[in-house]
C-alpha cells in the first residue's frame, strides 16, 4: 500500500489517540499530592516564602502619630492531598519580629496563621478553616486567582454571593494588570501580574509571579492609618521535581511518534514534519488552556538575554568543534555516509537557501528542540528525580532525549542518526547546565543549522557532493 493512500487512516488515528489522552488527561487523570494543577503556582509540599512585613498603626494616646514595625513572615506548604477533582494545600506562617517602634502592642502578632489554597481546575481559592474533603464546596471559598491571568481579566473572590451564599451583591471584586517587571529582595521576575481586590475596608495589591507565586502584597485600611506592605526576600521550591498531567500525555506522545517514524516511516519526512506540529500545537493548547507554563517548558523570559546567548555562542562553538569528533565516531560503525538528499533544493539558489534556514530554525531550532529537550528531557528527569535523585535523573533523560532525536532522523541513515544523537547529548548538556533555558539551546540548534546550511549549499562541507551531505 502506498503511503499516499495510507496517510488519512494514519491522520484518523493519531487524531483519536491524541483526542483519548486529552479527554484522559483532564478527566480521568487525578493530580499528583505532589504539587497543584495549576503551573504557574507552585503549591508542592515544602514550597516556602520568605516575606519582610512592615505594618503601620497609630498609636493609642496620639492617634496622628504613626508606629511600625518589621517581622519576617515564613509561609509554608506543610501538607498536600487530592480530593476528588480538587487539590489543597494546606499552608503556614510564622512570625519573627526584627524591630518595632516604641508603643507598638502587637508586633509579631498574626490574625491568620494558617490556611488552606484549594485549587479546582484553574481557580485557586483559599479557606482559613480545615475543609471537610468529604464535602468542599467553593461557592464558601474565597476565589484568590482564577488562571489564565490576563491585562483586565475580573472576578468576584467571595464567589458564594454570586450564587446566591448570602444574598447580596460582590462585596470584594478582583482585577488583573500587567507589570512587565518586578524587583524584590529574592530577585527580579518578570511576566508578573498586579491582581488588585478592590473592597469597601480597603484594597489589597498584591504582585503575582507565575512559576513562584505572590511576591509582594500592600494593605492600606479605609478611613482609618493603618496597613501594610510585604515583599518577598526568598523562596524556596519544596520537594521533589514531579511529572505533571501535562509532561505525561506529552511524554506518551512523543513516545509514539518516534515510535512510527523508527518503525513503519523512517524515510517519511511528511510523518515527521505532523509529528512537530502536531506535539507543538498540542503544547500551544495546553499553555493557553493554563495547563502548562512557559517556564515548566525552558521559556521563561532569562534574567539575561546576555548571558543567555553566551550560553548559546559557548554550546556552539563546543558543538562545531566536536561535529568531526562525531562524525568518526559513527564511521567507526557505519561506513556509509549520510543520505542528504532531501536538503539538496538549498544548493539550487540563494532564495531556496533562506528558505532552508529559516524551515531549519522552526522545525529545528524551536519545533524539535521544544520536545526533544522541553517536553521529553524534561519529563523523562521529573519522572525518575523522585526515585534517582536529580544528577542522575538528568544524566538518563539528557541520553535518552538524544536517542530520540536521533531517531527523528532515520531517514538520512544510520550514520547521520548516530550523528545527530552524539550532538543532542551536548544540547542536552547546555539545557541543563543553563539552568533549563530551553532559549539558549533554540539559538545554539538554529546557529548550528545556519552553518551547516551555508556550507553544504556552497558545498564546503564534507558531504555536500553528489552522492551525500550534511546538515
Amino acid at each position: 500500500m502506498k503511503f499516499k493512500k495510507f496517510l488519512p487512516i494514519l491522520l484518523i488515528v493519531l487524531i483519536a489517540l491524541l483526542s483519548f489522552l486529552y479527554i484522559y488527561a483532564h478527566i480521568f487523570f487525578k493530580p499528583s499530592s505532589a504539587g497543584s494543577t495549576v503551573a504557574d503556582f507552585p503549591l508542592t509540599q515544602g514550597m516556602t516564602w520568605t516575606y519582610s512585613h512592615i505594618e503601620y498603626q497609630p498609636t493609642q494616646a496620639d492617634p496622628f502619630k504613626i508606629i511600625q514595625a518589621e517581622s519576617t513572615y515564613t509561609d509554608t506548604v506543610v501538607d498536600t492531598q487530592t480530593a476528588g477533582s480538587f487539590f489543597i494545600a494546606h499552608v503556614k506562617r510564622t512570625v519573627r519580629l526584627v524591630k518595632a517602634d516604641p508603643g507598638w502592642i502587637s508586633a509579631g502578632e498574626v490574625g491568620v496563621p494558617e490556611w488552606w489554597y484549594v485549587v479546582e481546575g484553574s481557580k485557586v481559592y483559599e479557606i482559613r478553616r480545615q475543609p471537610d474533603v468529604d464535602n468542599i464546596q467553593a461557592d464558601y471559598m474565597i476565589l484568590d486567582l482564577d488562571f489564565p491571568l490576563s491585562v483586565g481579566k475580573s472576578w468576584c473572590a467571595n464567589t458564594g454571593v454570586l450564587k446566591g451564599g448570602t444574598g447580596g451583591s460582590c462585596a470584594s471584586n478582583v482585577s488583573v494588570d500587567r507589570l512587565e517587571q518586578v524587583d524584590t529582595p529574592a530577585g527580579e521576575f518578570d511576566g508578573c501580574y498586579q491582581v488588585t481586590l478592590w473592597s469597601n475596608g480597603g484594597n489589597v495589591y498584591q504582585e503575582f509571579c507565575p512559576g513562584v507565586g505572590f511576591v509582594s502584597e500592600k494593605f492600606d485600611h479605609s478611613g482609618t492609618r493603618f496597613g501594610f506592605e510585604q515583599r518577598l526576600t526568598d523562596f524556596s521550591l519544596g520537594g521533589s521535581k514531579t511529572i505533571s498531567t501535562f509532561q505525561l500525555i506529552a511524554l506518551i506522545l512523543a513516545v509514539i511518534w518516534l515510535a512510527l517514524v523508527v518503525i513503519r516511516f523512517r524515510r517519511s519526512t511528511l510523518v515527521l514534519l505532523m509529528g512537530l506540529l502536531a506535539i507543538g500545537l498540542f503544547t500551544l493548547v495546553e499553555y493557553l488552556l493554563g495547563n502548562v507554563s512557559a517556564a515548566d517548558l525552558g521559556l521563561a523570559r532569562p534574567e539575561s538575554w546576555l548571558i543567555t546567548l553566551l550560553y548559546a555562542l559557548a554550546g556552539l562553538a563546543v558543538m562545531l568543534a566536536y561535529s568531526p569528533v562525531a562524525d568518526w565516531v559513527a564511521g567507526r560503525w557505519f561506513k556509509q555516509p549520510p543520505t542528504l538528499q532531501a536538503f539538496k533544493a538549498v544548493q539550487h539558489s540563494w532564495v531556496s537557501l533562506a528558505a532552508g534556514i529559516v524551515a531549519a530554525w522552526v522545525l529545528g531550532g524551536i519545533l524539535e528542540e521544544l520536545i526533544a529537550r522541553g517536553i521529553v528531557l524534561n519529563s523523562i528527569e521529573a519522572l525518575l528525580n523522585p526515585s534517582l535523585g536529580a544528577w542522575a535523573a538528568a544524566i538518563i533523560a539528557i541520553l535518552l532525549a538524544a536517542a530520540g532525536a536521533g531517531s527523528l532522523h532515520s531517514y538520512q541513515g544510520p550514520r547521520a542518526m548516530v550523528i545527530i544523537a552524539q550532538l543532542s547529548v551536548l544540547f542536552g548538556v547546555l539545557f541543563v547546565l543553563s539552568g533549563h533555558n530551553l532559549w539558549a539551546v533554540m539559538i545554539c540548534h538554529g546557529l548550528y543549522d545556519t552553518i551547516a546550511f551555508i556550507r553544504f549549499a556552497l558545498r564546503k562541507s564534507r558531504y555536500s557532493r553528489p552522492e551525500s551531505g550534511e546538515a
